[in-house]
C-alpha cells in the first residue's frame, strides 16, 4: 500500500519527511477523482530493494490532472545496485499536470531509468535539478515527456543526451542543461 493514497480532488500533501519503505510508493494518486493535487515541500528518502521498486510519486491514469508537484527533495538513501523505472510518474491520460522545482539525487548504486515521467497532454516539467553520486549511480534519462508536453529550464549533472527524452525536437524542449564541461544545452530527444 502507498504511504499516502490520494483518492480525492484538490488534496494538499506538504511538509512531510517520508522514510521510504522498500517497494512502496510514497504518494500514490490512483483514481480519476484525484485531480488537482498540490504535492510540495516533502523530503522523500528512497529505499529501493529490487528491479520492481515503485515510483516515489505516482499518478495513475488521469489522476494528477491539473496538479502541481513542486519543491520536493527526493534522494536515494539505501538499496544498493537496484533499478527504479521512474521516480515521479504522471500518466498519459492526465491533462495539464505540472512538475516543477524538484531536487532528485541518486546514489547507492541506483539506476534510474527516468527521473520524471510526465506524459500528460500539455504537461510541464520545468526547473528541476538532477544529481548523482559520481560513478556510483546512473541516470538513463532524467525527464520523459509526451509529444504533447514540454520540458523547460531543467538541470542535471549527467552526460550528453541523458537529460531529456520523448517529446518533439524544437517543440518540446528549451534551455535544459546537462553536466558536460560545466553545462551544455541538451534539448534533443
Amino acid at each position: 500500500a502507498d504511504i499516502f493514497a490520494v483518492s480525492g480532488a484538490s488534496v494538499e500533501i506538504a511538509g512531510f519527511y517520508l522514510k521510504h519503505k522498500q517497494n512502496t510508493t510514497a504518494i500514490g494518486l490512483a483514481t480519476a477523482g484525484a485531480y488537482a493535487p498540490n504535492i510540495h515541500h516533502n523530503n522523500i528518502a528512497m529505499n529501493t530493494a529490487s528491479t520492481t521498486s515503485e515510483p516515489m510519486i505516482h499518478a495513475v491514469g488521469d489522476a494528477g490532472a491539473y496538479g502541481d508537484i513542486h519543491h520536493n527533495w527526493i534522494y536515494s538513501s539505501d538499496g544498493n545496485d537496484t533499478t527504479i523505472a521512474a521516480i515521479i510518474v504522471v500518466g498519459a491520460s492526465a491533462t495539464m499536470a505540472k512538475v516543477t522545482h524538484n531536487d532528485i539525487t541518486i546514489g547507492d548504486g541506483l539506476t534510474a531509468t527516468v527521473g520524471i515521467q510526465n506524459l500528460a497532454t500539455k504537461g510541464m516539467v520545468s526547473y528541476n535539478d538532477f544529481g548523482q553520486a559520481g560513478s556510483d549511480s546512473t541516470w538513463t534519462h532524467c525527464i520523459q515527456v509526451s509529444s504533447f508536453g514540454n520540458a523547460i529550464g531543467n538541470r542535471g549533472v549527467v552526460a550528453d543526451s541523458v537529460l531529456v527524452t520523448g517529446g518533439v525536437n524544437d517543440k518540446s524542449f528549451s534551455d535544459n542543461m546537462n553536466g558536460v564541461n560545466g553545462g551544455l544545452i541538451d534539448d534533443a530527444s
